[in-house]
Protein backbone atom coordinates (compact mmCIF):
# COMPACT_ATOMS: atom_id res chain seq x y z
CA UNK A 1 0.00 0.00 0.00
CA UNK A 2 3.00 2.29 0.07
CA UNK A 3 3.01 5.17 -2.30
CA UNK A 4 6.18 6.52 -3.75
CA UNK A 5 7.83 9.43 -2.02
CA UNK A 6 9.18 12.53 -3.72
CA UNK A 7 11.96 11.91 -6.21
CA UNK A 8 15.36 11.88 -4.59
CA UNK A 9 16.73 14.19 -7.30
CA UNK A 10 14.85 17.11 -5.75
CA UNK A 11 14.78 18.52 -2.22
CA UNK A 12 11.72 17.75 -0.14
CA UNK A 13 9.88 20.66 1.41
CA UNK A 14 8.57 20.47 4.94
CA UNK A 15 4.91 19.33 4.94
CA UNK A 16 3.76 22.51 6.69
CA UNK A 17 5.54 24.59 4.04
CA UNK A 18 3.89 22.70 1.22
CA UNK A 19 0.48 23.07 2.84
CA UNK A 20 1.05 26.81 3.37
CA UNK A 21 2.12 27.31 -0.24
CA UNK A 22 -0.85 25.40 -1.66
CA UNK A 23 -3.21 27.18 0.75
CA UNK A 24 -1.92 30.62 -0.26
CA UNK A 25 -2.36 29.73 -3.92
CA UNK A 26 -5.92 28.51 -3.32
CA UNK A 27 -6.88 31.63 -1.34
CA UNK A 28 -5.57 33.95 -4.06
CA UNK A 29 -7.40 31.94 -6.72
CA UNK A 30 -10.64 32.45 -4.81
CA UNK A 31 -10.02 36.14 -4.14
CA UNK A 32 -9.39 37.48 -7.62
CA UNK A 33 -11.82 37.64 -10.53
CA UNK A 34 -9.64 39.21 -13.22
CA UNK A 35 -8.81 36.62 -15.91
CA UNK A 36 -5.20 37.80 -16.18
CA UNK A 37 -4.64 37.15 -12.47
CA UNK A 38 -6.38 33.78 -12.62
CA UNK A 39 -4.39 32.75 -15.69
CA UNK A 40 -1.09 33.57 -14.00
CA UNK A 41 -2.06 31.81 -10.76
CA UNK A 42 -3.39 28.75 -12.63
CA UNK A 43 -0.09 28.42 -14.50
CA UNK A 44 2.02 28.42 -11.32
CA UNK A 45 1.40 24.74 -10.41
CA UNK A 46 2.38 23.70 -13.92
CA UNK A 47 5.61 25.71 -13.78
CA UNK A 48 6.50 24.28 -10.37
CA UNK A 49 5.77 20.71 -11.46
CA UNK A 50 7.80 21.24 -14.63
CA UNK A 51 10.75 22.37 -12.50
CA UNK A 52 10.49 19.01 -10.68
CA UNK A 53 10.29 17.15 -14.02
CA UNK A 54 6.66 16.32 -13.34
CA UNK A 55 5.14 18.27 -16.20
CA UNK A 56 3.53 15.13 -17.60
CA UNK A 57 1.57 14.70 -14.38
CA UNK A 58 0.16 18.22 -14.66
CA UNK A 59 -0.71 17.71 -18.33
CA UNK A 60 -2.63 14.54 -17.50
CA UNK A 61 -4.65 16.35 -14.85
CA UNK A 62 -5.17 19.27 -17.21
CA UNK A 63 -6.41 17.02 -20.00
CA UNK A 64 -9.43 15.70 -18.11
CA UNK A 65 -10.10 19.01 -16.33
CA UNK A 66 -10.50 20.70 -19.72
CA UNK A 67 -13.72 18.72 -20.18
CA UNK A 68 -15.09 20.13 -16.92
CA UNK A 69 -14.02 23.62 -17.97
CA UNK A 70 -15.82 23.21 -21.29
CA UNK A 71 -19.06 22.28 -19.54
CA UNK A 72 -18.71 25.25 -17.19
CA UNK A 73 -18.32 27.67 -20.08
CA UNK A 74 -21.17 26.04 -22.00
CA UNK A 75 -23.53 25.98 -19.02
CA UNK A 76 -22.83 29.59 -18.09
CA UNK A 77 -23.20 30.75 -21.71
CA UNK A 78 -26.64 29.14 -22.02
CA UNK A 79 -28.10 29.81 -18.57
CA UNK A 80 -26.22 32.97 -17.58
CA UNK A 81 -27.58 35.30 -20.26
CA UNK A 82 -27.83 38.39 -18.07
CA UNK A 83 -25.20 40.43 -19.85
CA UNK A 84 -25.77 43.60 -21.83
CA UNK A 85 -23.84 42.44 -24.92
CA UNK A 86 -25.80 39.67 -26.69
CA UNK A 87 -23.86 37.59 -29.18
CA UNK A 88 -26.27 34.83 -30.14
CA UNK A 89 -29.93 33.90 -29.68
CA UNK A 90 -30.71 30.18 -29.40
CA UNK A 91 -34.07 28.41 -29.32
CA UNK A 92 -33.66 25.16 -27.37
CA UNK A 93 -36.35 22.51 -26.86
CA UNK A 94 -37.72 22.71 -23.34
CA UNK A 95 -35.62 25.78 -22.48
CA UNK A 96 -37.11 28.34 -24.79
CA UNK A 97 -35.15 31.28 -26.12
CA UNK A 98 -31.70 31.65 -24.59
CA UNK A 99 -29.41 34.65 -25.06
CA UNK A 100 -25.67 33.99 -25.22
CA UNK A 101 -23.88 37.13 -24.04
CA UNK A 102 -20.26 38.23 -24.03
CA UNK A 103 -20.36 38.70 -20.26
CA UNK A 104 -21.66 35.16 -19.75
CA UNK A 105 -18.91 33.67 -21.90
CA UNK A 106 -16.17 35.63 -20.15
CA UNK A 107 -17.52 34.80 -16.70
CA UNK A 108 -17.68 31.09 -17.59
CA UNK A 109 -14.12 31.23 -18.90
CA UNK A 110 -12.99 32.89 -15.67
CA UNK A 111 -14.62 30.18 -13.57
CA UNK A 112 -12.97 27.55 -15.78
CA UNK A 113 -9.56 29.17 -15.16
CA UNK A 114 -10.24 29.12 -11.44
CA UNK A 115 -11.17 25.44 -11.54
CA UNK A 116 -8.00 24.62 -13.49
CA UNK A 117 -5.92 26.46 -10.91
CA UNK A 118 -7.57 24.62 -8.01
CA UNK A 119 -6.99 21.23 -9.65
CA UNK A 120 -3.38 22.18 -10.37
CA UNK A 121 -2.86 23.28 -6.76
CA UNK A 122 -4.05 19.95 -5.38
CA UNK A 123 -1.94 18.11 -7.97
CA UNK A 124 1.13 20.05 -6.84
CA UNK A 125 0.34 19.39 -3.18
CA UNK A 126 0.02 15.66 -3.83
CA UNK A 127 3.42 15.69 -5.55
CA UNK A 128 5.17 17.72 -2.85
CA UNK A 129 3.72 15.88 0.15
CA UNK A 130 2.98 12.22 0.59
CA UNK A 131 -0.48 12.43 2.15
CA UNK A 132 -0.22 9.08 3.93
CA UNK A 133 3.10 10.04 5.46
CA UNK A 134 1.65 13.40 6.52
CA UNK A 135 -1.30 11.72 8.22
CA UNK A 136 0.87 9.11 9.93
CA UNK A 137 3.16 11.84 11.27
CA UNK A 138 0.29 13.73 12.88
CA UNK A 139 0.55 13.63 16.70
CA UNK A 140 -3.23 14.10 17.02
CA UNK A 141 -6.00 11.55 16.46
CA UNK A 142 -3.84 8.54 15.59
CA UNK A 143 -6.81 6.29 14.85
CA UNK A 144 -8.42 8.91 12.62
CA UNK A 145 -5.11 9.47 10.82
CA UNK A 146 -4.72 5.75 10.17
CA UNK A 147 -8.30 5.50 8.88
CA UNK A 148 -7.84 8.52 6.60
CA UNK A 149 -4.55 7.16 5.27
CA UNK A 150 -6.10 3.78 4.50
CA UNK A 151 -9.08 5.49 2.86
CA UNK A 152 -6.85 7.62 0.64
CA UNK A 153 -5.13 4.50 -0.67
CA UNK A 154 -8.32 2.50 -1.19
CA UNK A 155 -9.18 3.72 -4.69
CA UNK A 156 -5.62 3.41 -6.09
CA UNK A 157 -5.32 -0.12 -4.68
CA UNK A 158 -8.66 -1.18 -6.16
CA UNK A 159 -7.70 0.38 -9.49
CA UNK A 160 -4.42 -1.57 -9.62
CA UNK A 161 -6.21 -4.80 -8.67
CA UNK A 162 -8.86 -4.24 -11.36
CA UNK A 163 -6.19 -3.68 -14.03
CA UNK A 164 -4.40 -6.86 -12.98
CA UNK A 165 -7.62 -8.90 -13.07
CA UNK A 166 -8.54 -7.52 -16.49
CA UNK A 167 -5.14 -8.52 -17.83
CA UNK A 168 -5.59 -12.02 -16.40
CA UNK A 169 -9.04 -12.32 -17.95
CA UNK A 170 -7.76 -11.11 -21.32
CA UNK A 171 -4.89 -13.63 -21.25
CA UNK A 172 -7.39 -16.43 -20.59
CA UNK A 173 -9.60 -15.33 -23.48
CA UNK A 174 -12.49 -14.22 -21.27
CA UNK A 175 -14.56 -11.30 -22.60
CA UNK A 176 -13.60 -8.00 -20.98
CA UNK A 177 -15.76 -5.75 -23.17
CA UNK A 178 -19.40 -6.04 -24.18
CA UNK A 179 -21.56 -4.72 -26.99
CA UNK A 180 -24.76 -4.33 -24.93
CA UNK A 181 -25.87 -3.81 -21.34
CA UNK A 182 -26.79 -7.46 -20.61
CA UNK A 183 -23.41 -8.79 -21.73
CA UNK A 184 -21.65 -6.00 -19.91
CA UNK A 185 -23.33 -6.91 -16.60
CA UNK A 186 -22.57 -10.59 -17.19
CA UNK A 187 -18.89 -9.87 -17.94
CA UNK A 188 -18.55 -7.56 -14.93
CA UNK A 189 -19.87 -10.18 -12.48
CA UNK A 190 -16.72 -12.34 -12.26
CA UNK A 191 -14.53 -9.24 -12.16
CA UNK A 192 -16.46 -7.72 -9.24
CA UNK A 193 -16.42 -11.04 -7.37
CA UNK A 194 -12.66 -11.41 -7.79
CA UNK A 195 -12.13 -7.75 -6.89
CA UNK A 196 -14.18 -8.14 -3.69
CA UNK A 197 -12.24 -11.26 -2.73
CA UNK A 198 -8.94 -9.46 -3.34
CA UNK A 199 -10.06 -6.49 -1.23
CA UNK A 200 -11.06 -8.78 1.66
CA UNK A 201 -7.73 -10.61 1.51
CA UNK A 202 -5.87 -7.30 1.55
CA UNK A 203 -7.91 -6.19 4.58
CA UNK A 204 -7.01 -9.39 6.44
CA UNK A 205 -3.34 -8.93 5.57
CA UNK A 206 -3.47 -5.34 6.80
CA UNK A 207 -5.10 -6.45 10.06
CA UNK A 208 -2.35 -9.03 10.60
CA UNK A 209 0.34 -6.43 9.97
CA UNK A 210 -1.26 -3.99 12.45
CA UNK A 211 -1.56 -6.74 15.06
CA UNK A 212 2.08 -7.80 14.53
CA UNK A 213 3.23 -4.20 15.03
CA UNK A 214 1.30 -3.90 18.27
CA UNK A 215 -1.25 -1.40 17.08
CA UNK A 216 -3.81 -0.75 19.81
CA UNK A 217 -1.75 -2.45 22.53
CA UNK A 218 -0.31 0.75 23.95
CA UNK A 219 0.52 4.37 23.35
CA UNK A 220 1.68 5.11 19.81
CA UNK A 221 5.25 6.28 19.26
CA UNK A 222 5.90 9.70 17.78
CA UNK A 223 7.01 10.05 14.17
CA UNK A 224 10.46 11.47 13.69
CA UNK A 225 10.04 15.07 12.65
CA UNK A 226 11.37 16.17 9.30
CA UNK A 227 14.21 18.68 9.49
CA UNK A 228 13.80 22.37 8.69
CA UNK A 229 16.05 23.84 6.00
CA UNK A 230 16.79 27.18 4.41
CA UNK A 231 14.56 26.33 1.44
CA UNK A 232 11.64 25.86 3.84
CA UNK A 233 12.20 29.31 5.32
CA UNK A 234 12.36 30.92 1.87
CA UNK A 235 9.22 29.24 0.54
CA UNK A 236 7.29 29.86 3.77
CA UNK A 237 8.26 33.54 3.77
CA UNK A 238 7.41 33.93 0.08
CA UNK A 239 4.01 32.29 0.54
CA UNK A 240 3.17 34.41 3.57
CA UNK A 241 4.27 37.63 1.86
CA UNK A 242 2.33 36.76 -1.30
CA UNK A 243 -0.79 36.08 0.75
CA UNK A 244 -0.53 39.29 2.78
CA UNK A 245 0.35 41.44 -0.23
CA UNK A 246 -2.33 39.80 -2.34
CA UNK A 247 -4.99 40.38 0.30
CA UNK A 248 -4.00 44.04 0.64
CA UNK A 249 -4.17 44.42 -3.16
CA UNK A 250 -7.60 42.78 -3.12
CA UNK A 251 -8.79 45.24 -0.45
CA UNK A 252 -7.60 48.07 -2.71
CA UNK A 253 -9.72 46.78 -5.61
CA UNK A 254 -6.85 45.35 -7.65
CA UNK A 255 -7.40 42.20 -9.69
CA UNK A 256 -11.17 42.57 -9.78
CA UNK A 257 -13.42 42.60 -12.82
CA UNK A 258 -17.18 43.14 -12.80
CA UNK A 259 -18.94 40.96 -15.36
CA UNK A 260 -22.63 41.76 -14.91
CA UNK A 261 -24.49 43.61 -16.26
CA UNK A 262 -21.57 45.05 -18.25
CA UNK A 263 -17.83 44.51 -18.12
CA UNK A 264 -16.11 47.07 -15.95
CA UNK A 265 -12.82 47.42 -14.10
CA UNK A 266 -13.37 48.94 -10.61
CA UNK A 267 -11.25 51.99 -10.07
CA UNK A 268 -9.46 51.52 -13.41
CA UNK A 269 -6.60 49.64 -11.71
CA UNK A 270 -4.98 47.03 -13.93
CA UNK A 271 -2.63 45.95 -11.13
CA UNK A 272 0.26 44.74 -13.31
CA UNK A 273 2.83 45.58 -10.65
CA UNK A 274 0.89 43.69 -7.99
CA UNK A 275 0.54 40.70 -10.29
CA UNK A 276 4.29 40.61 -10.95
CA UNK A 277 5.09 40.80 -7.24
CA UNK A 278 2.62 38.06 -6.28
CA UNK A 279 3.67 35.65 -9.03
CA UNK A 280 7.34 36.37 -8.34
CA UNK A 281 6.93 35.42 -4.68
CA UNK A 282 4.99 32.26 -5.57
CA UNK A 283 7.64 31.25 -8.13
CA UNK A 284 10.23 30.75 -5.38
CA UNK A 285 9.70 26.94 -5.17
CA UNK A 286 10.10 26.59 -8.94
CA UNK A 287 13.27 28.72 -8.85
CA UNK A 288 14.69 26.60 -6.02
CA UNK A 289 13.94 23.35 -7.84
CA UNK A 290 15.50 24.64 -11.07
CA UNK A 291 18.53 25.84 -9.11
CA UNK A 292 18.83 22.47 -7.41
CA UNK A 293 19.18 20.85 -10.81
CA UNK A 294 21.66 23.27 -12.39
CA UNK A 295 23.51 25.16 -9.62
CA UNK A 296 25.85 23.26 -7.30
CA UNK A 297 26.23 26.24 -4.97
CA UNK A 298 22.49 26.52 -4.49
CA UNK A 299 22.20 22.77 -3.98
CA UNK A 300 24.75 22.95 -1.20
CA UNK A 301 23.17 26.04 0.37
CA UNK A 302 19.51 25.09 0.63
Amino acid sequence: MRRRFAALAFPALHPSVSLTYAGALLVLLLLYTHPLYLLALAALPGVTLASRQQGRLWRRRLAWSLLLCFFIVLFNAIFGGRGATPLLVLTLPGLGVRHVTLEGLLYGGTMALRLGGVIGSFTLLADLVDLERLLYSSPLAGRASLTAALTLGLVPRLSRSARTLLEVQASRGAPVTATNLRRGVRAAGPLLAALSETALESSLDMAEVLAARGYGSGRATRWRRQGWHLRDTLVMAGSALALVYGFSAYRAGVGQLTYYPTLSLPGAKPGITELVVITGLLLLPAALFWGWRYCRWLRASI
